[in-house]
């Protein structure tokens, strides 16, 4: 009686593990990663290309929270567009980030994070896509400035 008492407990402990690795999986898969865009690889010098590139970012995006000239890497913090019916609520919120993967020559990687906010669930939703208005308007502008060079 006692040794299939504890093959019932191992074979329920198997479920256990089971169920948790496939919620594990489920979360991890929900979770992702947005994608860089990357832009045309240009010979422009690393100065003038940081030069454009804060430039450019400053234009649409008040604040910074990174700003690493000697790393290549700009982070703005989060902008917040009242366009929701109630008056006064934020609804929408973006933040860009820039990478300069390469001086020699300049490969720079755009991304943008764009969150709704849901009244019924309290809390920011993704709603990040890979041809963020924003994030076009950005690439096309930093590389018609760089196409000179």
């Amino acid at each position: 009686m006692r040794r299939s008492l504890s093959i019932k407990v191992q074979k329920g402990a198997h479920k256990i593990w089971a169920i948790t690795f496939l919620v594990i999986l489920w979360i991890g898969g929900c979770a992702h990663e947005h994608p860089w865009r990357s832009l045309p690889d240009r010979s422009a010098q690393y100065d003038l290309a940081w030069e454009f590139l804060t430039d450019t970012v400053s234009t649409r995006y008040a604040h910074f929270t990174v700003l690493d000239r000697d790393g290549g890497y700009i982070q703005t913090d989060w902008q917040i567009e009242k366009v929701g019916l109630l008056i006064g609520t934020p609804v929408v919120r973006t933040r860009l980030f820039v990478w300069v993967v390469n001086r020699s020559p300049v490969r720079i990687y755009l991304k943008v994070e764009r969150q709704a906010y849901s009244l019924p669930l309290g809390g920011w939703l993704d709603e990040t896509t890979e041809n963020d208005p924003i994030l076009l308007d950005v690439a096309s502008d930093i590389g018609s400035k760089l196409q000179r060079f």
